[in-house]
């Protein structure tokens, strides 16, 4: 939550993410900052690639 604060929320209409543990509390992400939070299907590994293109997209343009 402290990359969501840092950024600003106002910035997302959503967040796409992996099943990961990091998600854990989706539910007060979704309450806090009023924004969904979608999770890729299980078992579909080509979803993955392209969170995780999407995040290695994000992290550089944040560093």
């Amino acid at each position: 939550m402290k990359m969501i604060k840092q950024i600003g929320i106002s910035k997302f209409s959503c967040i796409l993410t992996d099943r990961g543990k990091e998600f854990y509390r989706w539910k007060s992400i979704e309450k806090h900052f009023k924004v969904r939070v979608y999770f890729c299907d299980p078992g579909k590994p080509r979803q993955k690639a392209l969170v995780e293109r999407i995040n290695r997209d994000i992290r550089r343009w944040l560093a």
